[in-house]
């Protein structure tokens, strides 16, 4: 009944996520940084770059990831 359902505790969860760069700055083609994915639940990355890797784009948990500069075709969209 209605009455019963009242009765029911909410439960607020939260969930943390933290990084170890804001900012990866790209020093040349071929080359890579590495930063860390503190969690304490599920993640994803993504890039709409297809010159920037990412050694791993889902994930649940701390991660040590790996972040890799290739061949841009178009040197004008270094951003």
């Amino acid at each position: 009944s209605e009455a019963e359902w009242n009765k029911v505790p909410s439960t607020t969860v939260t969930y943390q996520l933290s990084v170890s760069k804001t900012i990866i700055a790209a020093k040349a083609e071929g080359s890579s940084e590495t930063f860390s994915i503190t969690s304490d639940d599920d993640w994803t990355i993504s890039t709409s770059d297809t010159w920037v890797t990412v050694s791993d784009t889902l994930g649940s948990g701390n991660k040590a990831l790996t972040v890799t500069i290739c061949n841009n075709p178009n040197q004008n969209e270094w951003s």
